[in-house]
């Protein structure tokens, strides 16, 4: 996944009810459609919240959509969209963020690495990586944020180095999606196993999903969370 390589590293919750949404509004890509190797954003257009064919997407209906349906306060998708998103121009089509490097990154949960050679990387969810995530819910009902740390820790044990990017998206994309889809309990946010699965795997708004506010306060509380769980875990080994 690569939407928060859009804003990481750069680093309250107030509900707010808007309808939720139907399932049956999802239609996923077809021949000729565009689709990034981030979950989030193919989701939003497989709902055809932004163009369901991927292509031609401009910034404004994006950063509206990122604050109407997935509930990023005004502060958070400013932050992300004048991130390295902005060298794609006006508009984008999904497959441009496919790019590896400042968009696309190695160790993604769900996602394969770009192949050697090649400059885009594979779009295609591995469902594979997906069973193997959920596997990482200790009660498998809920990922927490030690869950996600201790995904995080095994996925990254493959590799002998990681960029920054690699590192910081990979800890920000699991908690935008937690904090999206997910809610707090007992100060801390956890989010149902089928809804992180539904949106990383299959690629949909889970049922009967609610939109909710949340920002920059919570995401960077919630990737330090998860960091120094991941720090702990490796300290224990």
């Amino acid at each position: 996944m690569v939407f928060s390589a859009f804003l990481l590293p750069a680093l309250v919750t107030v509900v707010v009810a808007l309808p939720a949404f139907e399932p049956g509004t999802w239609k996923p890509a077809g021949p000729g459609d565009s689709r990034a190797p981030c979950p989030l954003l193919n989701t939003l257009a497989n709902h055809n919240l932004i163009n369901h064919n991927g292509k031609n997407i401009s910034f404004a209906h994006l950063n509206e959509t990122l604050g109407n349906v997935v509930g990023m306060e005004a502060p958070l998708r400013n932050a992300i969209l004048a991130g390295p998103i902005q060298k794609l121009g006006d508009t984008f089509d999904l497959h441009d963020v496919a790019l590896h490097g400042d968009f696309e990154h190695d160790a993604s949960l769900v996602h394969d690495d770009v192949a050697t050679g090649k400059q885009y990387a594979p779009v295609t969810v591995n469902q594979t990586k997906v069973v193997i995530f959920k596997s990482f819910s200790a009660n498998g009902k809920v990922f927490t944020a030690h869950d996600i740390a201790a995904a995080r820790v095994s996925i990254e044990s493959d590799y002998s180095s990681l960029s920054d990017n690699a590192v910081s998206a990979g800890v920000g994309e699991p908690a935008l999606v937690t904090l999206a889809f997910g809610s707090k309990k007992d100060e801390s946010w956890v989010i149902p196993v089928e809804s992180m699965l539904t949106l990383l795997g299959k690629e949909r708004l889970p049922n009967g999903f609610v939109t909710h506010d949340f920002g920059l306060e919570d995401l960077g509380g919630l990737t330090a969370e998860i960091t120094n769980d991941m720090q702990a875990i490796r300290a224990a080994r």
